[in-house]
């Protein structure tokens, strides 16, 4: 059997780093290990192949000698606008995908998303505008777009549809039972807070006057944006 390596993108805010514990937690895959000991490392400094993506060509003196499944991930672009020790810049992906294929290794790319709307909130609040269009502008032709809400509507038969059967053989029972703990969490605290701070508002504006009502609104239509999952 050849090597395997699964290239997972997507834009920044999708997921990137759950979605890189799902896939790095079996031990017969060489991929992001020290991210399943932390809710979050910065992949720039952390990623196993983070120096690669700044040049593939050094793939070549990569030791491929001890695993038959590896995992990468990355985001596009990465880093923030006009950021001085983390600037924006845009990885390459099929430059990457070609190094990778030089060394005898077959690739396949997995595409992660999110709610539109959400990205750009979330694009927005951290690198000041939305980033979206650098991925569109490169998103592999050949990629199988992976997705939570399908993975636990549909199960196997959604495990089926998609073009990485050998890979997800062994991940399977990770993405069943790592991710629901994460996003899980994430949803309940997301909500809990999101809960207590709209009654507060709401608690605000029955005792203050009209004024305080009009930013009370306002709050309120900000806070159902941003509390969406």
């Amino acid at each position: 059997m050849s090597k395997q390596m699964l290239i997972l993108t997507g834009p920044q805010g999708a997921g990137n780093h759950l979605w890189s514990k799902v896939f790095s937690k079996h031990p017969d895959v060489y991929g992001w290990k020290s991210l399943l000991e932390n809710y979050w490392e910065p992949h720039r400094f952390n990623e196993p192949f983070a120096s690669f993506w700044r040049d593939p060509s050094k793939l070549k003196d990569f030791a491929w000698v001890d695993y038959d499944y590896y995992f990468t991930s990355i985001s596009v672009p990465l880093g923030i606008p006009g950021h001085n020790s983390n600037p924006l810049w845009e990885p390459n992906l099929l430059e990457f995908k070609q190094a990778v294929e030089a060394q005898g290794i077959e690739t396949k790319f997995a595409v992660i998303g999110r709610d539109q709307t959400i990205l750009r909130e979330q694009q927005t609040r951290i690198r000041t505008e939305p980033t979206l269009p650098l991925l569109l502008k490169q998103l592999p032709e050949d990629a199988v777009f992976l997705s939570y809400e399908l993975l636990y509507l549909y199960k196997d038969a959604y495990i089926k549809s998609l073009d990485i059967q050998t890979f997800l053989k062994i991940v399977l029972p990770n993405m069943l039972v790592l991710a629901p703990q994460v996003t899980g969490k994430i949803f309940l605290n997301r909500r809990k807070k999101c809960k207590l701070l709209t009654q507060k508002i709401l608690l605000l504006s029955l005792m203050g006057k009209s004024m305080r009502l009009k930013n009370s609104i306002i709050m309120l239509n900000i806070i159902s944006t941003r509390c969406r999952i």
